[in-house]
């Protein structure tokens, strides 16, 4: 132990390759540099999501991004949340996307808060062009605004507004707007029950007012 603290890991291991569980029981004593030296001597195949929850709060961002790119081939992606806090932006952002790919943007929903806007943007309308709105909704709070906006707009001329009502809570006001105005000179009144509680009060006059003046 005094070797370890002394930074003398290869004192501390000699030949021997140390167990995952040895080092995460020691990790909370150590500094990261430390227990990076000490990972870096087991397989990385030998290192499960599992064992990278205990020892996350302890290890180097970059040794815990390479790792959880490593074991995310073999273990539960949902346990990669659990490391998310611990993860740089650009090893989080790489495993989102390896996600996608395998897993579609249904797996995404955990994971989605620490994602960034941009990568996760271009995740959702490239989800959106292939199979539509379904799963969206559930990352839409993690959304930009921007983003959701050119979703919105997207969803309604494809699939019209009643396609958007899920979407409707996450939509700037002036594109929501926007839409229930175009509903409006299309004679779909009905269509904006949907969206209506997401519109604010001197919208919905103005809706009110245009709607009656068309009809």
């Amino acid at each position: 132990m005094k070797n370890v603290l002394n930074q003398q890991t290869d004192v501390y291991t000699g030949d021997s390759i140390p167990q995952i569980q040895d080092i995460a029981e020691i990790a909370p004593i150590l500094k990261p540099s430390q227990v990076d030296d000490l990972v870096e001597k087991v397989a990385p195949t030998a290192i499960s999501l599992a064992d990278l929850t205990s020892l996350a709060p302890f290890i180097g961002k970059e040794a815990l991004g390479h790792l959880a790119m490593t074991a995310m081939d073999t273990g539960d992606i949902h346990a990669l949340c659990d490391i998310a806090p611990f993860l740089d932006q650009q090893h989080v952002d790489q495993i989102a996307l390896k996600i996608e790919v395998t897993e579609g943007i249904g797996a995404l929903e955990d994971l989605a808060p620490f994602i960034s806007t941009e990568t996760l943007g271009e995740i959702a309308i490239k989800a959106y062009d292939a199979g539509g709105i379904q799963d969206i909704c559930d990352i839409a709070p993690f959304l930009s605004k921007k983003c959701v906006n050119q979703l919105a707009l997207k969803v309604e001329e494809a699939e019209g507004i009643d396609a958007i009502e899920n979407l409707a809570p996450f939509i700037g006001k002036k594109t929501l707007s926007e839409i229930a105005m175009k509903a409006i000179s299309n004679g779909n009144i009905k269509g904006l029950e949907g969206i209506a509680p997401f519109l604010d009060g001197e919208m919905l006059g103005q809706l009110v007012l245009n709607a009656s003046m068309v009809n």
